[in-house]
């Protein structure tokens, strides 16, 4: 489950959370080997990425997960909440 594809640089988690797959995401989740911070290449984790698309259902999956680290930053030093607060017009 916290493997690198070689072509897209994502996690499973990460290409459901691209995708926009609530259920896909939910499923791997549950996974008990599932590291919910496992971040990309960019250092970014599943938060930072399903608010920078603003993935709502999966964004709340997320900070459910008693393991979500808040403060974790991308390789820009953003941070998830930075994404989620400039929401599109």
């Amino acid at each position: 489950v916290n493997v690198i594809h070689r072509q897209t640089g994502r996690s499973a988690l990460l290409e459901a959370i691209y995708l926009q797959e609530p259920r896909t995401a939910a499923s791997l989740l549950q996974h008990h080997s599932c590291d919910v911070n496992f971040s990309s290449i960019d250092q970014k984790t599943p938060l930072i990425v399903a608010c920078q698309l603003h993935c709502y259902s999966i964004i709340d999956q997320l900070l459910q997960h008693p393991q979500c680290d808040l403060t974790a930053r991308d390789n820009e030093e953003n941070q998830a909440f930075h994404f989620f607060l400039n929401r599109p017009e």
